[in-house]
């Protein structure tokens, strides 16, 4: 049998900020319940090296899936590429602008970005979209907007991703 990862991540704040069962906390459980292994998730948006270590000791044809919110949106991108490994879906919530990367490698199949097209509305932290990085003409890239507060990990946004993960993780 195949295996199954993701890897979600927290913005600045973290488990800091989400007290209660909603936002990446939920995503988490229902990744849980379809049966795949999330690891440590949510993780910090920082854990980065953490994360790039468990992909790099996957099984070679396992599916992987990476994302997060906010900064850790702005990190799924730079664990794909650190990876070198397939990354079957790459999700994010409201990447920001102040953050270190928008631009997918070309070891991800396909991506998705929740972000809000007003920089009022979020000050730019959940403004950012995502971009093929130079000479990535492989990956399937959708930004997707919401107009919703930061970081619009929950609700209508969640339930995209969240079909996203099942439709291509199996």
């Amino acid at each position: 049998m195949t295996a199954k990862y993701v890897f979600i991540s927290y913005g600045m704040g973290g488990a800091g900020i989400e007290y209660w069962d909603s936002g990446l906390r939920q995503l988490v459980k229902r990744c849980r319940a379809l049966g795949y292994d999330t690891f440590g998730s949510p993780y910090n948006w920082s854990d980065v090296n953490a994360i790039v270590s468990e992909i790099n000791q996957a099984p070679a044809d396992a599916l992987i899936a990476v994302g997060g919110a906010s900064l850790g949106s702005n990190e799924a991108p730079d664990i794909a590429d650190r990876t070198k490994r397939r990354i079957k879906y790459l999700f994010g919530f409201q990447t920001s602008v102040w953050g270190y990367r928008t631009g997918i490698p070309a070891n991800v199949e396909r991506a998705d970005n929740i972000y809000n097209p007003s920089w009022l509305q979020t000050f730019g932290l959940g403004y950012g979209k995502w971009y093929p990085d130079p000479g990535n003409v492989r990956t399937i890239i959708r930004n997707i907007p919401i107009y919703a507060p930061h970081p619009d990990d929950w609700g209508a946004a969640q339930d995209i991703i969240y079909s996203q993960i099942h439709k291509w993780m199996g």
